[in-house]
């Protein structure tokens, strides 16, 4: 009986927010994630290429007056995207073309055209074309149907129910935009048997040990008042009369079968077994449609995006109560709100999932574990590493309001415990429980990017990988992102008879003998280098000797543009210092924010100007970590809806 209202509720849910019930579970949706993801990756070849030459500009003319001028016009003021230059950045708009121009036909200027174009828009049009607003009308990305991940559940049950069991384990995490917690993908019918099964053991488990529940078992009355409140708290809305009377009529079945114990146990795995709670259910009030389609989101869904974005739970009561009073309308009431809950204890423990997903801790699989174990194999160490991560997040997070980026990309202190400190031969601690705080002073090791987990994980099985390290760095902080090679490139590499002195040495001859190597490692591995001083487990080292009885000096030196710049640095510290202050990462990390957030990858030209409210609203440089969060929240991409991505669901 249960599952057969959870099979008809999910059918409505489907049907009300454009789900066709057709058979063949196809997740578009995963593939909409995979074109995003491959987008980026054709514009960052194009952002490589203008990296290795000179614009030509003559050339973007040219390709401009081919492939755009008949929808734009030749000053580029018939349409809104050359217009849009003076809110894009540069690597914006390169994007843009590459990725979606001419009209959906990228084909035909991608690459050396999208680069050569952007130039002739930046260097010829943005001077001798008319002015005019960029972002006068709104636009929104479509949004992905999407349940709770397995810690939005485990959160959502413990606050309902004061339950501290982990229940959501069998939500298998699925990866959107390179986060986990963003929430779980949409799943076929078969799945429901699992979610039935673990609505059913907290109803069991609830009517023994939850401090809500227990009381009203042995009660004679409350139990309609009850079920009218936790229905609204558990689907984070006002229900209906219909939903009262149906889940009221679960309870009364169950209460006739065995008692009131059964019928809270009934009602229990009916409500949490439902679609209504399992799923983000985000479709706007038609009622207030705009002139250009999009929907704002209720106060409500508002509350939810809010709560489980900056909590990772649902709505506590102040939010709750907001919503219920439609104070949740204009940016100044939804800003106080996102506020208070970032500076909550679960807001700042949210901050820390999201450093830990950004830098690909929270995301190991076997063959990081296994890297990573090199430090002390059989000893748990990816756990202790994981850990002192984890403490030296916490600190800055914890160090007070105006904590930033900055300081995660520059503190001097580091967090072991006895393992890591015998691994490191640095600081002490009497057991692997207890993490003591100390200041690297031996070592120019500054930050988080120079953490022996962070190193550890971008290296290859062999050796310190400047490559793999410079790829983290550029896509992780400066939201630049290069192909990775096929086989009929790595085929290339030659063969090297002898080893060479270092690790360096061998990178540079491997990836300067072909053209199509030479291109994106010119851009990879000059930043990459900047690590070579640590070895691939992130140990501290100076010399280095691959060909035996012959130790060689470790080069660090490199140069990374940023803020369209390019800087020298001798070392990894410098580099993480000319990072901390730079813009252009800033803006990157705040992309990464709104991945992290919406569960997908921002679109060319629909989210930018978000991303320009965004960006007006926080200092170029230095924004603390907890008003990054906070202001997006109140950016248009985040408060109205566009509609799903399209998916088809079929049950079997």
């Amino acid at each position: 009986m249960i599952k057969q209202i959870t099979i008809v509720a999910l059918l409505g849910l489907l049907a009300a927010c454009g789900g066709e019930e057709k058979i063949e579970p196809t997740s578009s949706s995963s593939s909409s994630s995979s074109s995003s993801s491959s987008s980026s990756s054709s514009s960052s070849s194009s952002s490589s290429s203008s990296s290795s030459g000179q614009p030509d500009v003559a050339a973007g003319q040219a390709d401009y007056i081919k492939h755009c001028q008949g929808c734009h016009g030749n000053t580029g003021a018939n349409g809104s995207f050359p217009m849009k230059r003076d809110t894009l950045s540069r690597d914006d708009m390169l994007r843009a073309i590459d990725t979606t121009m001419p009209n959906n036909e990228s084909y035909k200027c991608e690459g050396s055209c999208a680069v050569n174009v952007t130039a002739y828009i930046f260097e010829e049009l943005r001077v001798n074309g008319p002015a005019q607003a960029a972002c006068d009308v709104r636009q929104v990305g479509k949004t992905y149907f999407r349940r709770l991940s397995a810690a939005e559940y485990n959160n959502s049950v413990h606050d309902l129910l004061g339950l501290n069991q982990s229940y959501g384990d069998f939500i298998l995490p699925v990866e959107r935009a390179g986060y986990i917690s963003a929430g779980a993908e949409l799943g076929d019918f078969s799945e429901f048997d699992a979610y039935d099964a673990a609505a059913a053991k907290i109803a069991k488990d609830a009517i023994q040990n939850s401090n809500v529940i227990k009381p009203l078992v042995n009660a004679n009355s409350g139990a309609r008042i009850f079920i009218r409140e936790f229905l609204q708290k558990a689907f984070r809305r006002p229900i209906t009369q219909a939903e009262d009377d149906r889940y009221f009529k679960l309870f009364d079945s169950g209460r006739k079968s065995g008692g009131r114990a059964v019928g809270f146990e009934w009602l229990l795995n009916g409500i949490l077994a439902s679609p209504n709670f399992i799923y983000h259910i985000e479709k706007g009030d038609p009622a207030k449609i705009t002139e250009n389609g999009l929907t704002p989101l209720t106060t409500y869904e508002r509350a939810n995006r809010l709560a489980y974005f900056l909590t990772g739970s649902l709505p506590d009561e102040l939010l709750a109560e907001a919503a219920k009073n439609n104070q949740l309308q204009t940016a100044e009431q939804i800003r106080a709100q996102a506020k208070r809950l970032i500076n909550t204890p679960k807001g700042k423990e949210q901050m820390v999932h999201f450093v830990m997903q950004w830098l690909g801790i929270e995301t190991t699989n076997d063959e990081d574990i296994a890297r990573l174990d090199d430090f002390d194999p059989g000893k748990n160490m990816v756990s202790h590493l994981s850990q002192s991560v984890e403490h030296m997040v916490r600190a800055v997070i914890d160090s007070g309001p105006n904590a930033t980026f900055k300081e995660l990309l520059t503190s001097k202190i580091y967090y072991v415990n006895k393992s890591l400190a015998d691994s490191w031969g640095v600081g002490s601690s009497p057991d692997n429980i207890t993490f003591t705080a100390f200041e690297m002073e031996s070592e120019p090791r500054i930050g988080l990017l120079n953490h022996p987990a962070v190193l550890g994980l971008h290296s290859s099985d062999e050796f310190a990988s400047a490559t793999l390290r410079g790829e983290f760095l550029l896509s992780h902080l400066v939201c630049r992102s290069i192909p990775i090679p096929d086989d009929d490139l790595m085929s290339m590499f030659p063969d090297i008879p002898t080893p060479l002195a270092t690790d360096r040495e061998t990178l540079t001859l491997l990836h300067s003998a072909d053209g199509a190597c030479k291109t994106c490692h010119e851009v990879l591995d000059p930043a990459g280098f900047a690590f070579e001083i640590f070895d691939r487990t992130g140990r501290y080292r100076t010399m280095q000797e691959l060909i035996p009885g012959q130790p060689a000096e470790v080069d660090s030196s490199g140069s990374i543009e940023v803020d369209q710049t390019v800087f020298n640095f001798n070392n990894s510290a410098e580099l993480a210092a000319i990072l901390a202050d730079s813009e252009q990462v800033q803006q990157c990390i705040a992309r990464n924010i709104f991945r992290f957030a919406l569960a997908r990858y921002e679109k060319p030209l629909i989210d930018d100007c978000s991303f320009e409210q965004h960006k007006i609203a926080l200092p170029s440089t230095g924004a603390t970590i907890a008003d990054m969060f906070v202001e997006l929240a109140v950016t248009d991409t985040f408060l109205y809806f566009d509609g799903v991505e399209n998916f088809s669901y079929t049950q079997q």
